[in-house]
């Protein structure tokens, strides 16, 4: 893993773009998600805590992890 010079100390010297990076790799994530959850976190539906519980575990992750980018 590569050094970060960010502050995401909770993570230590991982950037935040290779959380996501790993994320997709190890969920095997279809290549649309990332941009389903920017565009889900982008929408009115993104502050709605029901609809963020109704997203699939995977995307829920996605989410949390651009949440914390």
């Amino acid at each position: 893993m590569s050094q970060s010079s960010g502050t995401g100390a909770a993570h230590g010297p991982v950037a935040i773009d290779e959380l996501i990076a790993l994320e997709i790799t190890r969920t095997q994530a279809p290549p649309g998600d990332v941009d389903r959850a920017i565009r889900f976190l982008a929408s009115a539906r993104g502050r709605d805590p029901k609809a963020y519980q109704a997203l699939p575990r995977r995307m829920r992750r996605l989410v949390d992890l651009l949440i914390a980018a």
